[in-house]
Formats: C-alpha cells, structure tokens, sequence
C-alpha cells in the first residue's frame, strides 16, 4: 500500500476548510493538541481514527513502503512501522493527512484561471461585485479595515491574493502589505488604493489572528538626482550575488528594471525572472510592478504590483529575452494599485517590501548598502582563522 486510501471527498473537505482557516498541513498536529480551529481539528480527528484502523491492519513491509511514499520532510516524524500502539498508528494516520493534503492544498492552476463572479467571497458578500475593477482588485473603501493578515469585512476576513504570499505558497507577505495598509491609513487622502483577493476563502473574524514573523530586511535608499532626468532611460539588469541571502521562498535568474519615457511621464518596470526550475504546477511566477512619474510634478501619480504567469514549457522564451522586447506572459494578475500622489519614500518603501527575499532590488536602488552588506555576510560565512599568539 502506497498511500492510505482516504475518502477523496474528506481530504477536499480538509484541504478547504484548513484553507480558509489559513492552517497549513505541517500544523495539522498543532491543531489536534490545540483543538482550535474547531472545525478542522473535528474533520481530522474523524479521518486520523479512519487513517489509524487502516494502519493497523498493515504488515510491516506494507507499513515500511507506506512511509517510504512520504514527502522526506514529512516521513521524518514518522519511523517506527514495528511497535505500532493506538498512540504510533494515529500518528502515522496524521503525518498520511499531512502529506496527502499538502499535495491537493493549492491548486496554481485553479489561482491563475480563477472567476470569481463563482468564488465564494462573491456568493457570500454579492453587495461587493461593483466594488471589482476591470483587472479583478478590490477598490477599498472605509467599508474595509486592513490587516497585514488580511482585509476585515463585516464579519469575515477576506484573505489576500495567493500570490501576495510569500514564495506564492507561504503565509502573506506581511512586510508588503503591512506597508501597503499604513500607507492607505496615512497616506494622502485623495489616493485610490485596490488589491487582490483570494475569491475562495474566507474566515470568520472570531478565528483571525495577528501572526508575527521576525526576520531581516533593509529599506534601500535611492539617489533621486535623475529620478526626472528625460534622458535617465533604458534597461539594467541585475543578477544573484552567489552568497546574497536570496532565501528558499525564490529560485531567481535576474531581474530587469526598465525605465521609459513619454511626453514629461516616465514608466518604470521592474520584473524578477525565476529559474526555469522553479515552478507551480504548470506555470512560472514572476512579481512585476508597474509605476508612472510625473517628471513636472517631481512626483508619482500610480505603481501597482501584479504577477506575471507563464506556461513552463514556453518559459524559456522569456529568459532569453529582456525588455522591452521581451517573450509575452500567458496572463498578469494584478495584485495591488495605488493611484493619486505617492511621495518617493513610500514608493520606495512599497516596492522593496513587495519583492521581499529578493535583495537584487537594495542592489539597484543602493549598491553601496548592498556591497556592505554582502561583505558582511562573506566574513560571517567564511571568518579568517585567528592567529595565536
């Protein structure tokens, strides 16, 4: 036996529900010992006593070849097929639904063809269709209270975009969109402010949590002396340091950032290319942003953050390619857009804070910082020996 043979039924149930309560299947153990959210630990519960009695009826090579058909970072917590107790067969029934569901939790495919004039969120809430721009963001107005976690709407909480999380499969970009969310609070009044959602799921408010996450990142700081030079056009492309802290979250080649110009507007675009290797289900996934400068008055007047979709096996059309000729994507997801006056340090700050964990961008925007850091990573990874005295 390869797999234990769940009811396909439940584990969607499981997967849906863990979903919206935003739970990911490494925690399902945290959520039996906690009991909360109460409807997954209730669902799996039922199936983990199913798993068990499947377990026990198993013989040891059968039980051995079940583990062994484990992701290896799931089979790790499992390891014992001879002393199978009620207590050790439960657990190899939990780590089976960890794994199974993890394989079934996101659908890319369902994220990049998503309708959602079908989705949940317009099932539920029908009063927000008008709310919906021709790119599919949600136009916030004070009807929406902005969290880093997620948007607050009567009683639910309406979850980010998929591809507003990190690596496209983690928890939110917290960092973004606590920036994107202080700067609508803060910011000047007339902006308009719009961001993606997540059209299948939803969570009531009674179960939202503020989730905290501790890490390193450095807000670039950018000489602005040509920032309205008409003649400060073109394309720079930057590549990985081979010891930059690029982190798992992305598999990066390059990223292009492309400056053009039209009457007294330049056009700013920045796209991360990610290595042909790295992809979700069929598809490569690349954050883009697009912004506008009126170079008259010295100011932004829109950026918005998308994700550029392409077919794997087209892909490698665009790496040999680079703007502005570059290969076209199957599809651009619009994920957030700001409108009205945008002063130089929020740009900057909303920008870095979008592209977290690729460090390319302090790169261009200060190279000095960048090197200083980079140096400063090279003598911790590799200290000089002390000499004695």
């Amino acid at each position: 036996m390869k797999t234990l043979p769940f009811s396909e039924r439940k584990l969607a149930d499981l997967a849906r529900l863990s979903r919206h309560f935003n739970v990911f299947p490494l925690f399902f153990p945290h959520v039996r010992q906690d009991r909360s959210p109460a409807p997954v630990a209730e669902l799996l519960d039922e199936l983990v006593k199913e798993g068990a009695d499947l377990v026990g009826l198993l013989t040891v090579e059968e039980c051995r070849a079940l583990l062994g058909s484990l992701r290896s970072g799931i089979r790790l917590y499992v390891d014992d097929c001879e002393r199978r107790t009620s207590q050790e067969r439960e657990r190899i029934a939990l780590y089976c639904l960890v794994d199974a569901v993890q394989r079934i939790y996101v659908s890319y495919r369902d994220v990049v063809l998503a309708e959602p004039a079908t989705g949940l969120v317009m099932k539920t809430f029908p009063e927000l269709e008008p709310l919906f721009d021709k790119d599919g963001l949600l136009v916030l107005d004070s009807r929406f209270i902005l969290h880093d976690g997620g948007i607050q709407y009567r009683d639910h909480i309406l979850h980010y975009h998929q591809c507003l999380r990190r690596g496209f499969s983690a928890n939110p970009n917290f960092t973004f969109l606590y920036r994107f969310a202080d700067y609508r609070a803060t910011g000047p009044s007339e902006n308009s402010f719009r961001i993606a959602i997540d059209h299948d799921r939803l969570m009531p408010l009674a179960a939202f949590r503020h989730l905290i996450e501790c890490d390193g990142w450095y807000g670039p700081r950018f000489d602005p002396s040509r920032l309205d030079d008409l003649n400060a056009v073109g394309l720079t492309i930057h590549r990985p340091h081979p010891d930059a802290h690029l982190g798992a979250n992305y598999k990066l080649e390059r990223t292009e950032f492309y400056w053009s110009v039209s009457d007294a507007i330049k056009t700013f675009e920045a796209e991360e290319l990610s290595s042909a290797e790295f992809t979700f289900d069929q598809y490569n996934l690349n954050r883009y942003v697009h912004s506008e400068r009126d170079t008259v008055e010295r100011t932004f007047r829109h950026v918005d953050g998308a994700v550029k979709v392409y077919l794997s096996a087209e892909y490698s059309d665009r790496l040999r390619t680079q703007m502005p000729t570059e290969a076209k994507s199957y599809r651009k997801i619009k994920l957030w857009r700001i409108d009205g006056t945008v002063a130089l340090s929020d740009w900057l700050d909303l920008v870095n804070c979008f592209y977290k964990g690729n460090e390319m961008i302090l790169e261009y925007f200060d190279p000095e910082q960048y090197s200083a850091l980079v140096e400063e990573r090279l003598a911790w990874r590799h200290p000089q020996p002390v000499e004695g005295p």
